[in-house]
């Protein structure tokens, strides 16, 4: 008799998928599907138009970027890490054509995408980014005023057609505060969980306001969905501490992680532009005003009407927007309420066409 172990024709059972590994998958469907859906929705800003004037940041040459950004988005879902790089070109192309395509959402689709792929720093950048966001978007509301004057009476009113000013303002405090919370929560590993529940409660309820109660802004819907699924994908099988994340990567990526997750303070000091700042409904930005004949039109919803998109508020676009639209005689009017712009008197300034400043 031998006593060699009996061969047998049982295949061995492959290990379980756990929640971490699935988690993450399911998240990159949905914010694909996200940024399809954001560019079928905002087609014309793809395509190599007359109007809205384009507005390149550099001498690219023009083409529709609408296929191109779809079919490479797609490609992420075949392979991952390749399908992502292209698609991170593609966006980075498309916006070098028209500064206008800069818009918050497109950006960050590829960020949280990061967050999905299995290795430690694309993880690492994609929660950092997700974390920057709730907090940085609370903070610019909180203490804008505007936002409270502004923007939480518009989102209230076309949900609830009276309140009181007390009541708005505590509204508006509200989702400042909830916004903050859900970024401080994010990074200690026992109440992560619960932040992620919490966000993406707070990312549905924020599309069922701006989809059937205001019927606005139809171009963040996407967004607001995926960042639902990936707050789920990216946070909850995250059991480490954000220090361990730290650790984890290189003293390069640290510094990448430190200046991804605070950046946005810099635009009080006339750094990042305000979209990449978190700066998301917060009414704390520049404004553009084009006066031409008997018109004055605010740039960002003339863009709206025509886009679906607002323009990039920036004193770089308006400028770019007025030097390429503009004829003579009209009259450009940046307003900007940072403190920034007090001390290096940018708080208001007037351009006569082509664009030389008014004395």
């Amino acid at each position: 008799m031998s006593n060699s172990p009996q061969m047998t024709n049982v295949e061995p059972r492959p290990a379980a998928i756990s929640v971490g590994d699935w988690l993450p998958i399911v998240a990159r469907c949905a914010i694909v599907a996200a940024q399809v859906a954001t560019v079928l929705i905002t087609w014309p800003l793809w395509e190599a138009r007359a109007w809205p004037p384009l507005l390149p940041a550099c001498g690219v040459p023009q083409c529709s970027m609408g296929w191109p950004m779809m079919v490479s988005a797609l490609a992420v879902l075949i392979v991952p890490r390749g399908g992502l790089a292209v698609h991170a070109s593609v966006v980075l192309v498309a916006m070098l054509m028209d500064q206008t395509r800069m818009q918050p959402e497109i950006v960050s689709h590829c960020l949280l995408l990061l967050g999905t792929l299995p290795a430690a720093v694309p993880r690492f950048v994609g929660r950092l980014h997700l974390i920057s966001l709730w907090l940085f978007s609370g903070i610019h509301k909180l203490f804008s005023e505007a936002f409270y004057t502004d923007v939480a009476p518009f989102m209230w009113h076309g949900i609830f057609p009276e309140a009181p000013t007390a009541v708005i303002t505590a509204f508006g405090v509200t989702v400042a505060v909830t916004e903050i919370l859900l970024g401080v929560l994010s990074t200690f590993a026992a109440t992560r969980r619960a932040a992620a529940v919490v966000g993406a409660l707070f990312h549905v309820g924020v599309f069922l306001g701006l989809s059937l109660g205001l019927e606005w802004n139809m171009a963040v819907w996407p967004w607001n969905l995926a960042l639902a699924v990936a707050a789920i994908g990216l946070l909850y099988p995250w059991r480490g501490s954000l220090l361990g994340q730290f650790q984890a990567v290189t003293l390069s990526w640290r510094a990448v992680g430190a200046a991804l997750l605070l950046a946005p303070a810099s635009y009080y000091i006339g750094g990042l532009d305000a979209y990449l700042a978190h700066c998301l409904y917060s009414a704390n930005t520049p404004r553009g005003l084009w006066m031409h004949g008997n018109e004055i039109d605010d740039l960002s919803m003339l863009t709206i009407e025509s886009l679906d998109v607002p323009m990039p508020p920036t004193h770089r676009t308006f400028l770019a927007f007025f030097r390429a639209a503009g004829r003579p005689g009209d009259r450009l009017t940046i307003i900007d309420p940072r403190p920034c712009a007090r001390w290096w008197s940018w708080q208001e300034r007037t351009y006569d066409y082509p664009a030389q400043p008014s004395p």
